[in-house]
């Protein structure tokens, strides 16, 4: 503030005020759907520009996302990353990324399907009797009994403890 007076007794008062324009949050990398097998590790990152401080905020299916003990959210440098360490079908939905400033706020959001592990069992052929067999994979083994009389087959899943 300036404040000036002239030998004519006129009083002129200045204000300069200079800002920069806020710039609202805008999503240049969107979250990507996701499809992931039970037990898997889901990453769900987007890059997000606009003006400081940026609020970021995680949903799954319109209810809010906290860190917890298989739940981590970080945000840094304009990237947002929501991991879920080990998934399971509870997991799947609707995930939508919020972010906020003083100018304004907006949201991308991404699918996320989780398969069981019934989906990955193929059957050349119906066993006639009561059989067991086992499938080793890299991580574990899938150990599978047909019940012929309920039409049903077990699946458990079981990692060794070396």
């Amino acid at each position: 503030l300036r404040r000036a007076k002239s030998k004519y007794r006129y009083r002129i008062d200045w204000l300069i005020s200079l800002s920069e324009a806020r710039k609202p949050p805008v999503f240049d990398v969107p979250l990507k759907p996701a499809t992931l097998d039970e037990g898997e590790k889901l990453i769900l990152r987007c890059h997000v520009c606009g003006s400081s401080p940026l609020k970021i905020q995680w949903m799954k299916d319109r209810k809010e996302l906290t860190p917890s003990g298989s739940t981590r959210i970080s945000f840094s440098d304009g990237t947002a990353c929501l991991e879920i360490s080990t998934v399971s079908k509870l997991n799947a939905g609707d995930y939508l990324c919020k972010a906020t400033n003083e100018a304004g706020s907006e949201f991308c959001k991404a699918k996320v399907t989780v398969k069981d592990l019934y989906s990955k069992i193929l059957f050349i052929y119906t066993p006639a009797s009561t059989n067991s067999w086992s499938l080793q994979q890299t991580s574990g083994w899938k150990v599978c009994t047909w019940k012929p009389s309920c039409k049903l087959i077990d699946v458990f899943y079981v990692v060794p403890s070396y």
